[in-house]
């Protein structure tokens, strides 16, 4: 009977034919092979468990491109193939004080501010804020409001989804419209005064007219803040629309970013000051239209999530406000210790630095409690019956 197997025990098997180094090789890559699919496997659960329960993939994962690849939402996808379609024309100019961006011609119409390259929120369009799923992480959006948007919206996970439009000057609505000859109280700002992500009803310029009403005023309140814009461009338009809409009161509202385009390196004071003289300098232009008009003026800070109970250490940026407006003689409001005792961190949206919508109340209830006397001064009240 013939064996099995037979071995010439003469013969080297063939793991001893192989050289020491190369047999190490051969078990390194053997092993390399093993860790990356272990790896690789484990990554690719870590993904789809955060894609089934929504909340995503770690941050370092999600900036990965093959993770891109292999998790994006089909329906987010789609939404991005609309979005690049609306965006086939857009032009050059700054944001947040000193930041180079591009914008959409379909949101913004180009002009220029002082010699720079800037914008102005189109008259009569909608505008589609959202926060949606991309299948590794969360993403938040801003677009014109148009068919094709909302069908593309329709196939995606959405957990904020805001709707406001702009009137015939381009801002923002409130709720109830400025009547023909009525006085009007004029809110300048960026983004925290237009209200990202925060309905047109919702924005504190909007509940600030609740509360003028409430309190007899007969004035209107309006929201002429647009995202990105600084003091320069609160300028403009204070030049162009307070007499137009026959503004009584200017109410400008402050961001750290009004200096610098990173509110973390305002608080750390690693500001240039050529960036503080330019602030400074536009601040006192702002000043000048209002008394060669005879307007009043409340420049209010509206502080970052950080300064919350941070101490005076990270308050720069207040405290050379308020000694500018010290200086000219303009009050000046800080929400900050209001914040801080009125609601707190949940004035501010968990998932971004922007006012929720309790912030805006409570912003809205601090002007008003802290600007009456002003309003007692400037705004003619509801005629008795």
């Amino acid at each position: 009977m013939l064996p099995l197997l037979q071995l010439n025990p003469s013969e080297p098997s063939p793991t001893q034919r192989l050289s020491p180094l190369a047999l190490w090789a051969a078990t390194a890559a053997a092993a390399g092979v093993l860790s990356a699919a272990v790896l690789g496997g484990i990554l690719f659960a870590i993904v789809s468990h955060g894609r089934t329960s929504g909340r995503g993939a770690p941050p370092g994962l999600a900036r990965w491109g093959i993770v891109r690849r292999l998790f994006m939402d089909p329906g987010y996808r789609n939404l991005l193939a609309v979005l690049r379609q609306q965006r086939a024309t857009s032009f050059e100019t700054v944001w947040d004080f000193d930041t180079a961006t591009l914008l959409e011609s379909s949101q913004f119409d180009s002009l220029t501010i002082g010699g720079r390259r800037s914008y102005r929120r189109r008259p009569r369009v909608r505008i589609a804020q959202i926060r949606v799923f991309s299948g590794v992480g969360w993403v938040n959006l801003t677009a014109v409001e148009t068919p094709e948007l909302l069908a593309a919206l329709g196939r995606c996970r959405l957990v904020r989804d805001v709707r406001w439009e702009t009137d015939e000057l381009g801002f923002k609505r409130t709720a109830a419209p400025r009547a023909p000859g009525q006085a009007s109280v004029l809110f300048l700002g960026d983004s925290f005064t237009e209200g990202m992500y925060v309905q047109s009803v919702d924005t504190f310029a909007s509940l600030f007219g609740d509360g003028l009403r409430a309190a007899g005023y007969d004035a209107a309140a309006l929201n002429a803040g647009v995202a990105g814009y600084g003091v320069a461009e609160e300028n403009w338009t204070a030049e162009r629309f307070a007499e137009r809409v026959d503004a009584r009161l200017l109410i400008v509202s402050l961001y750290l970013n009004d200096v610098h385009g990173d509110p973390r390196r305002v608080m750390s004071g690693a500001v240039p000051q050529r960036n503080w003289r330019r602030l400074l300098r536009e601040l006192d232009h702002l000043d000048g239209v209002c008394r060669s008009r005879q307007l009043g003026l409340i420049v209010a800070v509206i502080p970052d999530k950080e300064q919350l109970g941070a101490g005076p250490a990270v308050l720069g940026f207040q405290q050379r406000i308020d000694h500018w407006c010290h200086d000219v003689g303009v009050r000046c409001l800080d929400a900050l210790p209001y914040f801080e005792t009125h609601g707190a961190a949940s004035n501010y949206f968990a998932w971004d630095a922007h006012l929720s919508e309790e912030g805006h109340r409570n912003y809205a209830s601090f002007l008003l409690e802290a600007g009456r006397s002003i309003l007692d001064e400037r705004l003619p009240r509801v005629a008795s019956q």
